[in-house]
């Protein structure tokens, strides 16, 4: 298990395998990706909720 997991257990497997890929694409660290990726879909989260 990597720390990210351990980190945020609640995050899947596919989500797992997104932050990689944007660490990956972006040159940063897991952690800093993930930090990343919780901004987007707290932010799509409230456009949700504006919407409603």
């Amino acid at each position: 298990m990597n720390s990210i997991s351990l980190q945020y257990p609640d995050l899947g497997s596919a989500v797992l395998i997104k932050i990689f890929q944007i660490a990956d694409i972006l040159a940063i660290t897991p952690k800093e990706a993930t930090k990343i990726y919780l901004a987007i879909q707290a932010k799509k989260q409230n456009a949700n909720i504006r919407k409603a």
